[in-house]
């Protein structure tokens, strides 16, 4: 083995510590090693197994950090996402009422009807329900006061309806006078 290919080969090996695509250049770097083991190939390959490694302890703990772990700017980021998909609702609530002179009897009835009008902005599971669960969730929707009214929230990361960690949309005391979302019975 020359020193040329020697080079190129622990260049590989570098490589490997690139995230993701490294694992390719691991790949081929614990090979180069295997086959060349005579020739002190077992560093090479030791090389190429380390960068493998690295790319599973990163995206295991971005995998950790952005969906199980607790705390942090995630779960902030989550929230703002329930709070402006929930606004999103509440307004399109208005809209439905406003076309149909009621408010649905469901969310899955909401989602069909702008479904309908093509609207792409009607998402109607909590997001935080899917990750904590892992299944799809919607978010609490109970018609009340022969249905002038209604309740709209995320259930939030304990799963439970009316407890303090509920996630409501953000809607000023002003806009409340001239809708049905209310923020308790």
């Amino acid at each position: 083995m020359n020193d040329k290919n020697i080079k190129l080969s622990y260049i590989f090996g570098g490589l490997s510590f690139i995230p993701l695509i490294g694992v390719l250049f691991g790949l081929i770097s614990f090979i180069i090693g295997l086959i060349k083991f005579k020739y002190r190939g077992w560093i090479l390959s030791l090389i190429g197994l380390g960068g493998i490694i690295f790319t599973i302890i990163i995206y295991s703990s971005l995998f950790y950090f952005g969906l199980k772990h607790r705390g942090g700017i995630y779960d902030e980021l989550r929230e703002k996402t329930v709070i402006m998909n929930l606004n999103v609702i509440v307004r399109n609530m208005e809209y439905f009422k406003n076309q149909n002179k009621k408010y649905p009897q469901s969310l899955t009835e909401y989602k069909k009807y702008f479904e309908s009008k093509k609207d792409p902005m009607n998402n109607i599971n909590d997001p935080i329900q899917t990750i904590m669960k892992n299944q799809e969730g919607l978010y609490y929707y109970e018609l009340f006061n022969d249905n002038k009214n209604y309740l709209l929230f995320s259930k939030g990361i304990d799963g439970l309806s009316f407890t303090s960690d509920d996630i409501y949309p953000e809607i000023n005391r002003e806009e409340l006078k001239n809708i049905g979302f209310n923020f308790k019975k």
